[in-house]
């Protein structure tokens, strides 16, 4: 689970600085969109925490909407969200543990309240990630009254998406996601490549359809909330599997419209609704995949999450 948070949070500064970055006003739709996404996808990773502060921007903004956000207003609109916490109520952390919390192997010494074990390497694996992001983690604790962690991001200068995406294919299965939700994106590229796919990501239909006629994909997975007074959803479905180059290629569509009928009728390959765990997605490919090839002699092994 924690992969898909990490994933989550640095989309968020990623999102975030391209429009601190811009130093232009921000569209009232644009703000709606990410708030609304990290509301529903936050809830599904277990970020319980911000998704509720999410849910609370979005319904704030939704009874006093204006049109712009310009970027001093809109950082302090999201500020909670620039700066991440995590509480629980939990059993808390002893004062004199604090300082060795996020060292490896490290455990608090509650055996007698221990119920689920672990090797120790959770929170030091994600202050590692932090750091690596040039970000910060810090942690107030009261013992048996619970913990906050609270994540602090640097609206800094990141590769581009083109510069990440000029990786390899390395003779790895291709997968293309169309999906204008930045989030979700996020969330599917990090477990689709863990098992072993070479991703592509499009956020436009146009693009994404020039990108597979020119280089077929093993599957696609498609949104089907795009964004509005561009090639909508069902365009793309009808224009990939109306061009003999493209139809064979199996599509999943993944929508918070439960229109399953209406999808597979248009040729797609399965359809799920959103919020859904991210590893629904992959077993759904991976048994597309064992299905093709059964009769033609080729084993699919999947990866562990060890190697």
């Amino acid at each position: 689970m924690e992969k898909y948070q990490v994933a989550l949070l640095m989309n968020i500064r990623k999102q975030l600085q391209e429009w601190f970055e811009k130093s232009q006003p921000v569209q009232y739709q644009d703000v709606k969109r990410f708030l609304h996404s990290l509301a529903g996808t936050s809830q599904t990773i277990g970020l319980e925490y911000l998704g509720k502060v999410s849910a609370e921007l979005l319904d704030g903004i939704s009874e006093n909407p204006q049109s712009t956000w310009d970027t001093k207003e809109l950082q302090i609109l999201l500020i909670d969200i620039i700066k991440i916490c995590y509480k629980d109520e939990g059993i808390g952390i002893p004062e004199e543990a604090i300082n060795k919390l996020f060292t490896k192997f490290y455990r608090v010494d509650n055996s007698d309240m221990r119920k689920i074990g672990g090797t120790g390497l959770g929170l030091s694996i994600v202050k590692e990630i932090v750091k690596s992001h040039q970000g910060e983690i810090k942690v107030n604790s009261e013992w048996k009254k619970g913990s906050t962690f609270t994540i602090s991001l640097p609206l800094m200068t990141t590769h581009s998406v083109e510069q990440i995406e000029q990786e390899k294919e390395d003779g790895k299965r291709s997968i293309i996601i169309i999906e204008d939700d930045k989030s979700l994106a996020s969330l599917l590229q990090v477990e689709l490549k863990e098992s072993g796919f070479y991703v592509r990501h499009f956020d436009r239909g146009e693009a994404a359809i020039e990108a597979i006629q020119a280089n077929p994909p093993e599957a696609i997975v498609l949104d089907i909330m795009l964004h509005e007074h561009e090639m909508n959803e069902w365009d793309i479905l009808k224009t990939l599997k109306g061009d003999p180059t493209t139809e064979h290629i199996p599509i999943f569509i993944s929508s918070a419209l439960d229109e399953k009928n209406k999808g597979m009728e248009f040729g797609a390959y399965a359809y799920l609704v959103k919020p859904y765990q991210p590893s629904k997605l992959t077993n759904t490919i991976l048994q597309m995949i064992v299905e093709k090839n059964e009769g033609n002699g080729e084993i699919l092994v999947p990866r562990s999450d060890t190697e």
